[in-house]
């Protein structure tokens, strides 16, 4: 049961930073369309 919280916590912290990550990316796109 411990180790099925676990996954559910590293889950949860994995999605959390893709969304970071995604969400970075949009912007730096975005700001070097802006530039060009």
């Amino acid at each position: 049961m411990k180790a099925l919280h676990t996954n559910k916590l590293w889950i949860g912290w994995i999605e959390s930073f893709v969304g970071q990550l995604r969400s970075l990316v949009n912007s730096v796109r975005w700001s070097s369309e802006v530039s060009i």
